[in-house]
Formats: C-alpha cells, sequence, structure tokens
C-alpha cells in the first residue's frame, strides 16, 4: 500500500510539471480576458497549483513565482487602477518567466524544480529553458505602445499558446537528436551495431548464432536431443524466414570479430510476434495494457561469456528500442540455461505455459519483462542515480517515462500497467481459450560419443 501510495505520489508530481505551461498559457488567456476579476482568478490558479504541489512534498520556483507576480499584480490593479492593462500585465508574467529561464540556465536547475531534477537530463531542461527566451522576448515586446492594443494582446496570447505547445513537444515527442537511439557505440573494447535486416545480413547474422549457440546447446546436459551446428542454423533461418513483425538485428565486435548478437521483434501488420506462433496462442490480452516486444536471438561467444560489457551493451540496444517504441512488456522463450542472467535485467519466469517446450533439442522458459512498471519503480527511488558509461539514452529514457505518466493517467484504475504484477500477466495470457498448444518435442538420440539426458 506505501509503494502504491508513493507512486501516486510520483505520477501527480510528473503530471503537474507537465502541465506547467498549459497552465502558464491558461493564466495569460483569462488575464487578457480584461475583466476586473481576472488577474484574481489567475492568482487563485496559481494558488490550486501550488497547494496540489505541497500535498505532494514539491514547491515549485515557478509556480511560486508566478503566482506571487499575478497576486503582485491583481493588487496593484485595485490600489492605481489606471496603471497599465491586460498587456502590461501579461507582459510581466512572460518578463518573470524569462528570468526563470535564465536562472535554469545559470543554475542547471529545471523551470518546474522540485522532484524532477532528479530525472530531467540537463539537454533537456537547457532546450525547454531557451525555448522560453525565445518566447518570452517577443511576447513582452508586444505591451509596447506602438503596437495596437488588439495585436498585442492576440500577439500574446498565441506565444504563449506556442510556448506551451512546443514544451509539451519537447517533452512527449520531439527533440531531434536527444531523442534518437544508438545504431552504433562502443563499450570498452567492444563496438555495437544495428545491422540491416537484408537476406544476406540475417543469414550471416543467423550463421554466428548457430556458432555460438551449438557450443551452448552441445553442452547442455538437460538436451532432449543433439543438434549439430548445421542443423540449427538451417532451422534458425527457416524460422526467421516465416516470421511477420518487424526485426531488427544487432551485433557486437571486437575488432572485426562477431562476439554476440541479438534480435527483437515489434509487432507487424497483423500483430504477432515469432513467440505468439511458437506458443500457438496470442498475447492480445496483454497488448490491451500496452505494446509488447520479443527479445529473441541472444548469443555471446564461449570465448566472451565473462565479459559483462557484452551483455551491458546488447541490452543497452535492446532497451533503447523498447524505449523508442512506447514498449511496456519484453517477452522471450529463453533457453532453461540463460534465464538466470536474464533474472538480473528483471525478467520472471511465466508458468502458465503448462507444456514442455524445447529448440534444437534444449528446454525453453517463456520470461518477461513490465519494462514500465521497472522504470516506474526507479523513479520512487530518492537519490539521484550515477549514470554509467554503458547506461541507455537518459534523454530516450525520460521520454518513454513522460509518456507512460499521460497513458498511465488516461488509464481505467483496474487496467494500471505499473500495479500489473507477474501472476497477473500470467493469468492475462494462459486464461480461458488462450493456452498454448501442446508441441511435440523432438527426441532425436545423442550421437554415438555424448551422454543422453535423462527423460
Amino acid at each position: 500500500m506505501d509503494a502504491l501510495k508513493s507512486g501516486c505520489h510520483l505520477q501527480a508530481i510528473f503530471l503537474l510539471a507537465t502541465a506547467a505551461p498549459l497552465i502558464f498559457a491558461a493564466a495569460v488567456a483569462i488575464v487578457l480576458t480584461g475583466a476586473g476579476w481576472a488577474l484574481w482568478l489567475s492568482t487563485a490558479l496559481y494558488v490550486a497549483v501550488v497547494s496540489a504541489e505541497a500535498w505532494y512534498g514539491i514547491a515549485s520556483l515557478q509556480s511560486l513565482a508566478l503566482g506571487g507576480y499575478f497576486a503582485a499584480a491583481a493588487a496593484v490593479s485595485i490600489l492605481f487602477p489606471e496603471a497599465g492593462g491586460p498587456g502590461a500585465a501579461v507582459a510581466g508574467a512572460f518578463a518573470m518567466l524569462m528570468a526563470l529561464s535564465v536562472v535554469s540556465l545559470m543554475l542547471d536547475w529545471p523551470l518546474h524544480g522540485g522532484h524532477v531534477k532528479r530525472w530531467e537530463p540537463r539537454p533537456i531542461r537547457r532546450v525547454k529553458a531557451a525555448l522560453w527566451l525565445i518566447v518570452c522576448l517577443p511576447a513582452m515586446a508586444l505591451s509596447l505602445s506602438s503596437v495596437p492594443p488588439q495585436w498585442g494582446g492576440a500577439g500574446q496570447l498565441t506565444f504563449a499558446i506556442f510556448g506551451a505547445v512546443a514544451a509539451s513537444l519537447v517533452d512527449l515527442r520531439y527533440c531531434g537528436s536527444l531523442y534518437r537511439r544508438s545504431r552504433e557505440f562502443a563499450l570498452e573494447r567492444f563496438t555495437f551495431r544495428e545491422v540491416v535486416p537484408d537476406a544476406g545480413t540475417v543469414g550471416r547474422f543467423m550463421a554466428c548464432y548457430a556458432d555460438e549457440i551449438a557450443t551452448a546447446v552441445g553442452n547442455d546436459r538437460r538436451a532432449h536431443s543433439r543438434y549439430g551446428r548445421r542443423d540449427i542454423f538451417e532451422e534458425a533461418c527457416r524460422k526467421e524466414a516465416g516470421v511477420t513483425a518487424r526485426m531488427l538485428y544487432f551485433k557486437a565486435y571486437d575488432g572485426d570479430r562477431v562476439v554476440g548478437g541479438v534480435a527483437v521483434a515489434l509487432d507487424g501488420p497483423d500483430r504477432r510476434l515469432p513467440l505468439e506462433a511458437a506458443l500457438g496462442s496470442t498475447l492480445d490480452p496483454l497488448r490491451r495494457y500496452g505494446p509488447v516486444m520479443e527479445v529473441r536471438r541472444l548469443s555471446i561467444d564461449a570465448d566472451y561469456r565473462f565479459q559483462p560489457e557484452i551483455i551491458r551493451g546488447l541490452f543497452k540496444c535492446v532497451i533503447e528500442v523498447a524505449f523508442e517504441n512506447d514498449i511496456c512488456f519484453m517477452v522471450d522463450l529463453a533457453f532453461h540455461f540463460v534465464v538466470n542472467l536474464l533474472r538480473k535485467a528483471g525478467f520472471e519466469e511465466l508458468h502458465g505455459c503448462r507444456h514442455e517446450l524445447a529448440e534444437f533439442g534444449s528446454p525453453l522458459r517463456l520470461i518477461a519483462l513490465n519494462l514500465a512498471a521497472r522504470e516506474f519503480v526507479a523513479r520512487q527511488s530518492a537519490a539521484v542515480p550515477q549514470v554509467p558509461r554503458y547506461a541507455v539514452n537518459q534523454c530516450l529514457r525520460y521520454r518513454y517515462f513522460r509518456r507512460a505518466v499521460v497513458r498511465e493517467a488516461c488509464r481505467h484504475p483496474g487496467r494500471g500497467v505499473w500495479s500489473l504484477s507477474y501472476a497477473a500477466m500470467d493469468e492475462l495470457c494462459f486464461a480461458g481459450d488462450n493456452k498454448p498448444a501442446e508441441l511435440p518435442v523432438d527426441r532425436r538420440p545423442a550421437p554415438a560419443g555424448t551422454i543422453a539426458p535423462p527423460h
């Protein structure tokens, strides 16, 4: 219950930060009506915002400063009725916001302040502060006596709306290269690269995969049968040719040598992932909560199994694809001998699939990661985490979470992704008529010279 309460507070904090530009535009629109009560209504709006922020344990300099300004302007309008007009009052609000933007740029503090500083990346803060500087200067100029009042008011309102929309776009949609994932990057002496998914490239990817997996399944004492490298390559290529999902492939290199790889599958036109074809069931019940992505063909060269930089780099590739596509859930049919490794990345095994599954003779386990919930829990920490060099694009991660907050706020209370447990995911995926089909397990005998595992 405490975690749920903390989660609700966190969601409200980010929603208030997201709404701050829209609240400013609404206050400007109210003042520009020219009514005698307009400044007091704008003051009341900010009093409500400051009260809400205080309720959730934050103090935003922007809300306090603008609320104080509108209150002072309302008092001045009573004491000196002839002092200025709506245009001058709005110009003062823009001047206050410009001063806050300068403070944000100089002191590296977010415009909304408070809790958001821990998770708003510095480049995003600077872009938003610079955006408001660009908006405020011409808006203030429109209050000059040389500008016709009807043009000045309309222009100031246009700039306020433009600033609010642009700030929301930066938070939720576009900020140039800051929101682009890495197609190629280096980590220690290893290079990680997305490869073009044409027939030749996929064939070479599968050849490397077969080399590495043949060794792993060949040493698996729980394997039901033995596959050679050529068998694995041919079967993997055959299965990959039948995939209708949108596929992305990544390789890890040590110099010119391929030492690992991973693939991801995103929903294609038929919304059917390769995992669903393998299970004979659908993940549509899970999709009602959010997009699903499959992790596939993870492999690491036997000589590099104890190099943590490789698994970190490969998971950076995977996670950034998930952030870019607003993925809520990641799933995988993983070999049983890599499940413990994937648990360290947050995956958990789903037990609703009661049938025995195997590939290339080795048993498989269905695992899943509620990525949206993991990001939600990570932001409940009060400490500012140190960003390691192998971390994902923090700006992309920031946008992912901002979008997730807005989507979660719009959901029915009973369909929250952040509170969806793995037991509930199990129930969703395998309840009722959506049980996996029982697939035959290859029982080919072990070749001479090997020890067949007990059945």
